[in-house]
């Protein structure tokens, strides 16, 4: 259990390091070109912060959260990091980023983890919340009021 508790420390701070800049660009972007926390999760010691409270528009925060979200599944034993997912037409048509999964093949969701999180994949970020939730309008519905629960007041997840 140590083992595996390990493991998704270091996915979560991967993925986190991975997210911290957020860039902005387009016509009316209001957003801070940088933005990260970084905090201890059992003490909330923040140990880096700028900018963390400005209002941000990071595609990649609907990803971060469809990670928090699957793995909260693992823990609670409602999916398994060696359950295989079938690949449906709407995950598999998602735009770039994405890794080109095929409609109908079958992916583990620990493969479906590493693609989100290391190359932001789209078409596996779906897959992976329709595995969660059956959906990923039904994994968006969940996404806010979990947000709202981890203190991020302002945060609305919509497909």
């Amino acid at each position: 259990m140590a083992v595996l508790r390990s493991a998704y420390l270091r996915t979560g701070i991967l993925c986190a390091l991975a997210f911290l800049g957020v860039w902005m660009s387009g016509p009316g972007a209001k957003a801070a070109p940088y933005a990260a926390l970084v905090m201890d999760a059992r003490s909330g010691e923040v140990f880096h912060s700028r900018s963390a409270d400005r209002r941000q528009h990071p595609a990649s925060l609907t990803k971060m959260m469809t990670l928090y979200l699957a793995f909260e599944a693992i823990r609670d034993k409602k999916i398994s990091l060696n359950q295989k997912v079938r690949i449906s037409r709407h995950a598999a048509r998602q735009v770039p980023s994405k890794i080109g999964l095929r409609a109908g093949r079958r992916y583990t969701i620990r493969d479906l983890i590493r693609a989100t999180a290391v190359k932001s994949a789209n078409d596996a970020a779906v897959a992976l919340g329709e595995a969660i939730a059956g959906s990923d309008r039904t994994l968006a519905a969940q996404m806010t009021p979990r947000a709202r629960h981890l203190g991020m007041p302002r945060t609305t997840f919509a497909n």
